[in-house]
């Protein structure tokens, strides 16, 4: 399947990505062949790139493969988009069985509100996934230690206050990525403990 686009709009909108640098080595007029990513997916990236809408019934079946190719073409804002639609699809759908691999590829491929979902989920059904064949497959991490005494000390916090719990360093991945974007900050990724030092 061949694609047009302008490598001008590539370069700029895609700055500092893989698919910026593959458009400084070629000429002005030649083809550049890319083999590894779904023809519909490079067309909803591409679609993005250029400020394009991106349907939702897109984002819900490919989520994941729009992550992938994200990540691989170091396109930060679409990760971060597709990474959100991902987790709201997934949130459901998580049991003792698939939380674990969620949690593995949220780590893998640093999507830190996936990581949350699935901490979440594994802290709010502690029982079922210590007595699941899946625990032994748990990453050892300190970051997941860390994020799950973190969702561990946040729930304890609602539990006894019975409300939401106040102040940035009890906020959610969601919360501290809409108050970085609010106050301008155009780097808007990272784990929770990098958010919290950008907001200072």
């Amino acid at each position: 399947v061949l694609f047009h686009g302008h490598k001008l709009v590539l370069k700029i909108c895609a700055r500092e990505s893989l698919l910026a640098e593959l458009c400084e080595d070629s000429d002005e007029a030649s083809t550049i062949p890319i083999t590894d990513i779904d023809p519909q997916v490079f067309r909803s990236m591409l679609r993005y790139i250029y400020g394009g809408h991106i349907p939702a019934a897109t984002w819900k079946d490919h989520a994941k493969d729009l992550i992938e190719a994200a990540d691989k073409y170091g396109l930060k804002y679409l990760k971060i988009e597709a990474e959100a639609w991902y987790a709201k699809h997934l949130r459901p759908k998580l049991t003792v069985d698939t939380v674990v691999e969620a949690l593995a590829y949220a780590e893998k491929k640093n999507c830190f509100l996936l990581k949350e979902t699935a901490v979440n989920f594994i802290v709010k059904n502690a029982e079922d996934v210590l007595g699941s064949d899946s625990f032994e497959n748990i990453p050892e991490s300190k970051a997941i230690m860390r994020d799950i005494m973190h969702s561990v000390a946040m729930m304890n916090r609602q539990e006894n206050a019975k409300e939401k719990c106040k102040g940035s360093t009890w906020s959610s991945i969601n919360d501290l990525r809409a108050r970085l974007f609010g106050d301008g900050n155009d780097d808007f990724d990272g784990s929770r403990e990098v958010m919290l030092a950008r907001l200072k």
